[in-house]
């Protein structure tokens, strides 16, 4: 047996998935991330740009 999260069905009742290999159908994206089996949504951090100083001549 895989991981164990918790969830939404597709009938938005609060439902229990456990991880297994086989699959009876497909699982909410957010369990599916929960489970690690998805990337999670959200966007990688960006570093803010700078702008130097420059003497003026």
């Amino acid at each position: 047996m895989g991981g164990i999260t918790q969830g939404v069905d597709e009938d938005g009742h609060l439902a229990v998935f456990l991880g297994e290999s086989g699959q009876q159908g497909y699982l909410p994206h957010n369990v599916a991330v929960s489970l690690g089996w998805a990337p999670s949504p959200t966007p990688p951090t960006r570093r803010r740009r700078t702008v130097r100083a420059t003497r003026l001549r």
